[in-house]
């Protein structure tokens, strides 16, 4: 081996030793999480202080509390990092996936987002409506409309649920199942202003559904839904 190639090995191996020194002295994988709290308000700041100082770093529920505390305060960066150490100590609830997945989907990582929440929506858990919504608006997110479609549907008679899925369909030139989607939603909720809005949109696509009449009575039951 030359000289140059055994000072090379020295320097790397240096190096490596200096980060796992300094990896030590920062508790290894139990340090504490550090994050921008010092940007709150110094109320929730304290408060929040006060919880990375009370973090027991082997403490599943621990770590998602705090993350979810950190999202509330749009710390996303600092929240993704409690959620994965989580994580990493075990299996999440299917309630502190879904957390984790919205947690993800805000911070852009969508396709992870879906992973992590897909389990929730599988399932049998009171979040499975709200699962599938965020599902079909992380797939909105990637223009997967199929998919998209396919996720809304399962979240059944959810208001902000059909709403998107006749958006959706509008989109796809099938303006009549996005009709009958959003007579649906108004049979049950009269008082929709967005989806008898949506509804004139709906009759005003061109095609053979366009119907100036029915889109002005949905305009004019918009008008009156908004108390205008």
């Amino acid at each position: 081996m030359s000289r140059s190639r055994v000072v090379l090995l020295i320097i790397v191996v240096a190096e490596l030793v200096l980060i796992g020194m300094r990896y030590q002295e920062n508790a290894g994988f139990s340090a504490p999480v550090k994050s921008r709290v010092n940007k709150l308000e110094r109320g929730n700041r304290l408060a929040v202080r006060q919880m990375e100082a009370d973090l027991d770093t082997h403490s599943i529920d621990d770590w998602v509390n705090l993350g979810q505390v950190y999202m509330t305060f749009a710390l996303m960066p600092e929240a993704e990092y409690c959620f994965k150490r989580a994580a990493n100590l075990g299996s999440l609830t299917l309630e502190q996936q879904f957390k984790y997945g919205i947690c993800l989907s805000r911070r852009g990582k969508i396709e992870k987002a879906i992973r992590i929440v897909l389990p929730v929506a599988n399932s049998n858990n009171e979040l499975a409506v709200h699962a599938n919504q965020q599902i079909g608006f992380d797939y909105l997110r990637l223009d997967r409309r199929i998919d998209a479609e396919k996720y809304l549907r399962k979240a059944g008679a959810d208001p902000i649920s059909e709403l998107s899925l006749a958006r959706v369909l509008i989109r796809e030139d099938r303006v009549a199942e996005a009709i009958r989607v959003l007579d649906g939603l108004i049979t049950r909720d009269p008082d929709s202003m967005r989806a008898h809005q949506m509804r004139a949109w709906a009759y005003e696509t061109p095609g053979d559904t366009y119907d100036e009449h029915e889109a002005h009575v949905s305009y004019d039951n918009s008008m009156h839904a908004s108390g205008i």
